[in-house]
């Protein structure tokens, strides 16, 4: 169990970069994750993000911001046996997967092209507008001994 005195806690595991509220709505989560691709699964397909935190007086607004520039990572499955092609002929099965995986070079770099474009659209690093924002619980030295919240 977290103390009461959080108001927004740093988690870097799943890549969720909007803040959530706890179960008890006592503090927010952010999960920020990584900024690059570190496991060869669908998920990491998706477009990456950070977390640019603002904390002004008893506020923070959280902007997740799409990092255009990262490598995609394209991701596809192959069933051979569903493929039609004889397993012994060493070939056609080559030239199958020299297909798919040329496809997803195509894909690839299809993905690379578009990020570019938005990218030079934004204009301004690719931040989008606005965010989440939600108050901060003032804390006091006091807080943490007896669960008072300034």
């Amino acid at each position: 169990m977290l103390p009461a005195f959080l108001d927004l806690v740093i988690q870097s595991h799943d890549c969720e970069v909007t803040p959530r509220e706890n179960l008890q709505g006592e503090f927010y989560v952010v999960q920020p994750g990584s900024s690059v691709a570190t496991s060869l699964s669908q998920g990491e397909t998706k477009l990456k993000h950070i977390a640019l935190i603002h904390v002004k007086g008893g506020a923070f607004q959280c902007v997740p911001t799409p990092l255009w520039t990262t490598r995609p990572l394209m991701f596809g499955e192959v069933s051979l046996s569903d493929s039609g092609l004889l397993r012994t002929d060493t070939q056609a099965i080559w030239d199958h997967l020299t297909s798919k995986i040329d496809e997803l070079i195509l894909q690839g770099q299809e993905e690379c092209r578009a990020r570019k474009r938005e990218l030079e659209k934004r204009g301004n690093g690719g931040a989008p507008a606005g965010g989440v924002s939600a108050p901060l619980k003032a804390v006091c030295p006091s807080a943490a001994a007896d669960g008072s919240r300034g």
